[in-house]
């Protein structure tokens, strides 16, 4: 029995390293009710090297061709190093509307305002407690940013002073633990990440090793819907800490609103 325990374990170890880690799924979700703005979301990509997975991402954004693009925090891998801004410039190449918001390990560089304007100059926006509105074909839409708000960088209130609350209304934030904030002021669309679907997980339960979450399992991964809010949890990308995901696939998020 110790054996096949043993067997199983290191079974699961060599699929989490080496296979599970490279299976990028798409999941397409419909947020709205016109179905006019198409956007992808992005999320913990922790950026090491451009492989696999890296490389098909910007297939399918190159594919898909959205409207828009949202990166939910953690480019900065565990070194703490931004290592990514040759792979972003190649996102931001294909001339997409990008709006990106910092994660908590994107705050463990030396020098968050050279990361912010390391962002930026490759032509993405990074939102920081601020609003700002998109429109295509007449339908105007609210994308308010924030900072992570598991390491309290979040300043909501000051974030949607200038929401025109008669717009359909989306909030980027890293950490899910925004949620209740967000449904208090009518935010209808939460798109979050950070969890990374638990990592090293189990299936069909929620359950992770490690969640850096005040709401424990509540918000792993997934949808999440209370009265006119709705918060989906991505999986993300890369890993934080050690290089594994076992019953928790790489995810990039298609949506419709």
């Amino acid at each position: 029995m110790l054996k096949l325990t043993v067997l199983v374990i290191f079974a699961l170890l060599i699929y989490g390293v080496f296979i599970e880690r490279d299976q990028l799924t798409i999941t397409r979700l419909n947020f709205g009710k016109e179905n006019a703005i198409k956007f992808i979301q992005i999320s913990d990509l922790h950026f090491i090297r451009e492989g696999r997975k890296e490389k098909k991402i910007l297939e399918i954004i190159s594919d898909e061709n959205p409207d828009l693009i949202f990166i939910t925090g953690d480019v900065v891998n565990f070194r703490k190093k931004f290592e990514a801004k040759e792979y972003l410039q190649k996102i931001s190449a294909l001339g997409i509307k990008t709006y990106f918001v910092l994660g908590n390990w994107d705050y463990k560089v030396k020098d968050v305002i050279a990361l912010k304007k390391d962002i930026e100059s490759i032509g993405m926006k990074v939102l920081e407690n601020e609003t700002v509105e998109f429109t295509k074909d007449g339908l105007k839409v609210n994308i308010t940013g924030v900072g992570d708000p598991f390491t309290n960088h979040d300043k909501l209130e000051e974030a949607v002073i200038s929401m025109d609350k008669k717009n359909f209304s989306i909030l980027l934030s890293h950490s899910p633990d925004i949620f209740y904030k967000a449904k208090e002021k009518g935010i209808n669309l939460i798109l979050s990440g950070h969890l990374h679907g638990g990592q090293v997980s189990l299936p069909f339960v929620k359950f992770a090793i490690y969640i850096p979450s005040n709401y424990g399992t509540k918000f792993l991964r997934g949808s999440y819907r209370e009265g006119n809010s709705v918060m989906y949890i991505n999986r993300g990308i890369g890993e934080s800490h050690f290089p594994i995901r076992i019953f928790s696939k790489p995810e990039i998020l298609i949506g419709t609103i």
